[in-house]
């Protein structure tokens, strides 16, 4: 199975959507994220400045299916709203 790559946007919506979690990193600028579920750690979210947020996926995370199906239910309405902080 190929690796889905995530955008900084399918975090913060499915953060938002309880799906995955934020934790601080070691780094105060840096968010880690995890899937709820499964626990598996699925990247970092390095914050250099309030407008400029880089998501570094985990080279072995693969999306379960789950976490694609909720991705592909979302309705415009989701995303663009996506302009509001976490």
């Amino acid at each position: 199975m190929a690796t889905r790559w995530l955008s900084i946007n399918d975090i913060k919506l499915l953060v938002k959507s309880g799906l995955y979690r934020l934790e601080t990193g070691a780094n105060k600028n840096d968010s880690l994220i995890y899937d709820r579920n499964s626990g598996t750690y699925v990247g970092h979210i390095q914050h250099a400045h309030t407008l400029s947020e880089r998501f570094q996926q985990n080279d072995a995370y693969i999306p379960p299916p789950y976490i694609i199906q909720t991705l592909d239910s979302f309705t415009g309405n989701e995303w663009n709203s996506n302009n509001e902080q976490w």
